[in-house]
């Protein structure tokens, strides 16, 4: 009798008995080892590097955002926006300032600012408002993290190397081989 580990496609995990070993069960659906190992694409490996980079400075603005808000001011006419990062959250304010009729502000500063923080950390997303009014929007630096953190996390499991003692070209298990070479794909080791 011959024991094989099998997987339906519901990704169940299971042995069986076969009394044939000649008609052995299709690859896809039986395996006795890891699945194989192939090299990522060039795509692949930037995008887990670039997602790995991004991650780094999320949370690096996110601890800096407890101590400063940074933000940009645009007049446009009477209308004012401005985007910023701060108190752990990345934010939008765009407002009408008709106070003042006949004022046209193309000739107030725009520009950066940095001013310290409250030390407030904003843990949930906001939007108020409809133009004329004031809108507001913030979406907090976590929301940003996890969203670029899950595709990383996937792609660099993903392009986990097999375990030592099995073969790089078809992650074969090479234990007790004295051969050199892979019996299933004829890659030397």
């Amino acid at each position: 009798m011959l024991e094989v580990t099998c997987i339906d496609t519901a990704g169940n995990h299971g042995t069986r008995q076969d009394a044939t070993a000649a008609v052995p069960f299709p690859r896809h659906w039986c395996y006795d080892t890891p699945m194989p190992y192939h090299r990522p694409s060039r795509a692949r490996r930037i995008a887990k590097w670039a997602g790995l980079v991004a991650c780094v400075v999320v949370v690096v603005l996110w601890a800096l955002s407890g101590l400063w808000n940074v933000s940009f001011t645009y007049w446009q006419g009477v209308a004012v926006t401005v985007v910023g990062i701060g108190e752990g959250s990345f934010w939008l304010l765009r407002m009408v300032d008709d106070s003042l009729p006949g004022l046209v502000h193309d000739s107030l500063p725009s520009g950066w600012e940095v001013d310290p923080s409250e030390g407030l950390v904003e843990w949930l997303p906001e939007y108020t408002g409809v133009m004329p009014v004031p809108l507001w929007a913030s979406i907090p630096l976590w929301i940003l993290f996890i969203v670029v953190a899950i595709p990383t996390a996937w792609l660099w499991r993903r392009d986990r190397r097999p375990s030592p003692g099995c073969c790089q070209g078809c992650g074969y298990n090479l234990t007790g081989n004295t051969s050199g070479v892979c019996p299933e794909c004829g890659e030397a080791r």
